[in-house]
């Protein structure tokens, strides 16, 4: 009840909830914050994969803030090492013609150009490098999950009301859980 957690809290309980955010509250505390408007298009995503559990959209969000480092980080490098090449290009031949320049500028753009993919031109933003690879870095938290899901399903109690074989155990334990949590009824 939200008022015993708020008497609580004054009175110096520490107070643990886990209470979901509405979408429209956590789209518009990440939005801004995480996620610039021309990556807008990728909240429906984030809201998919994680849901509106506060620790959880924290959790991405540092992954995505980390990720746009090393994306910032490897363009800085590519940027250094292109400067680097061009220093060395012009030592072997400091009187080149302004036209053959520009030439050999149009041959380089081609050339990256030809290098690419034509469904990978776009580049990757950050939200979605960390969406892609989401199960890997929420590895830990997916494991304990699971852990805590299989002991449950062994309980001793509970071997009447699951089918055999820990596969099947699981699937129906969920189906049950998802009952329950669906059945649940808030009172106000």
């Amino acid at each position: 009840d939200a008022f015993a957690s708020v008497r609580a809290a004054e009175s110096g309980v520490p107070v643990l909830t886990s209470d979901e955010w509405s979408q429209d509250m956590a789209r518009a505390i990440f939005l801004p914050r995480f996620i610039p408007e021309q990556e807008a298009q990728d909240w429906p995503a984030v809201w998919e994969a994680v849901g509106g559990h506060p620790a959880h959209l924290r959790q991405l969000s540092e992954l995505i803030v980390e990720e746009r480092k090393v994306i910032e980080a490897e363009r800085l490098q590519e940027e250094k090492e292109e400067e680097q090449a061009e220093r060395h290009r012009q030592k072997l031949r400091p009187g080149r013609n302004p036209d053959a320049e520009e030439y050999l500028e149009i041959a380089k753009q081609q050339s990256r150009d030809d290098s690419f993919r034509a469904d990978a031109r776009q580049p990757e933003g950050a939200v979605e490098l960390v969406l892609r690879r989401l199960p890997e870095l929420m590895k830990e938290e997916i494991d304990a999950v699971e852990r805590q899901l299989q002991r449950f399903a062994v309980h001793p109690s509970l071997p009447g009301l699951l089918p055999s074989g820990s596969g099947k155990r699981v699937a129906a334990l969920n189906l049950k859980l998802k009952e329950l949590a669906e059945g649940v009824a808030v009172e106000g």
